[in-house]
């Protein structure tokens, strides 16, 4: 479905339910409640306790097809976080972990330090949201370009023109949301993150990270001509001419040191314990084995139902129907339509 037929089928539910003041739901209300019922659809494909027939990720052929489109992998350098600790930094549209493996070799009694390391030099350039002046449509002339190439990342005026702009300026989510998935898509190299970089919050701005040569000095930000310099930060990394892979065990962090101390439980070179922290995936290897890389496969975040934009679901098509019908179910329950309760009980027998 294109989302001009996802918002077509929500308002002929509604009607359907009887869902009092249909007319009152705004285009970017609805946007924002079908967008929340794909993260919800995918929660509960993905935790058995959170629908009624406590069935999880893959335990289905049709689980399994539901979300397949969203399944990623991804290769990711570690650094290192402390004498025990590496680290590797989750995708900027991560959601949720499948599962996860590391390269690790033996360290044999030899000490970590003998370990060949190398700096790795990232370049991090903080954008704070630029405010507009002047009438709407407001941020047509918002444009994001390299300040030592003059490439440009992002330019709203590929996107949005003057007859689909946008009309509020409260409605900047609009544009943060478009220039994350396109400049995200331009480059491996690149990765622009919203707010939140290695465990520092950045409000009301994005956070251009680069760590493979050309470097990033600064972005420039038009129609202001506004120059922001990147600074560097460096991380340390393992380089292991050989290593064998082998799969993580994910812990949750209340069991986590006590696995650690454990003589039974601790994490060992074919059985490496790992964790979750700030965006952030963590592999305790003691000194007793070293890491250089994590694969993950991984849920990604969909991208944003918009209309004014035309961005559709992510999601398989097969499923966009019931995103549909469970969207208008809880704008009905808002309204409190009159029939509400029967599709309810309806769809909790055919979930």
């Amino acid at each position: 479905m294109t989302a001009q037929e996802m918002h077509i089928g929500v308002n002929q539910w509604l009607q359907k339910i009887n869902a009092r003041e249909t007319d009152s739901f705004e285009v970017p209300e609805i946007d924002w409640a079908l967008s929340e019922e794909c993260l919800r659809f995918i929660k509960q494909r993905v935790n058995p306790l959170s629908n009624t027939k406590r069935q999880g990720f893959q335990s289905t052929q049709k689980r399994y097809d539901d979300l397949q489109e969203l399944i990623t992998s991804a290769k990711l350098l570690c650094y290192k976080k402390d004498d025990d600790t590496v680290f590797s930094f989750l995708p900027q549209d991560y959601f949720s972990l499948i599962n996860d493996r590391s390269a690790v070799k033996n360290l044999c009694n030899s000490p970590i330090n003998s370990v060949q390391t190398s700096i790795e030099h990232k370049q991090v350039c903080v954008v704070p949201f630029p405010a507009i002046s002047g009438t709407s449509p407001f941020y047509t002339g918002l444009k994001f370009l390299r300040t030592d190439t003059g490439a440009t990342l992002f330019d709203v005026a590929n996107y949005v023109t003057t007859t689909n702009g946008i009309q509020n300026e409260t409605e900047k989510f609009y544009i943060i949301n478009l220039a994350l998935e396109k400049m995200n898509k331009l480059s491996p190299d690149l990765e622009v993150r919203w707010e939140n970089f290695d465990d520092v919050y950045y409000p009301n701005s994005f956070v251009f990270v680069v760590s493979i040569l050309p470097s990033l000095t600064g972005v420039t930000v038009m129609p202001n001509n506004t120059i922001i310099p990147s600074v560097t930060k460096d991380y340390l990394k393992y380089i292991l001419p050989t290593t064998k892979e082998v799969p993580n065990r994910l812990t949750k962090t209340e069991d986590l040191y006590v696995l650690l101390n454990s003589v039974y439980g601790t994490t060992i070179v074919s059985d490496p314990i790992s964790s979750l922290s700030r965006g952030k995936i963590n592999v305790h290897h003691r000194q007793k084995f070293i890491l250089s890389f994590v694969k993950i496969d991984y849920i990604r975040k969909p991208r944003k139902i918009d209309l004014i934009l035309n961005q559709s679901c992510e999601l398989s098509s097969n499923v966009h129907e019931e995103i549909v019908e469970n969207t208008a179910r809880r704008l009905a329950g808002i309204t409190k339509g009159e029939n509400y309760q029967q599709l309810i009980n309806e769809n909790l027998i055919t979930e």
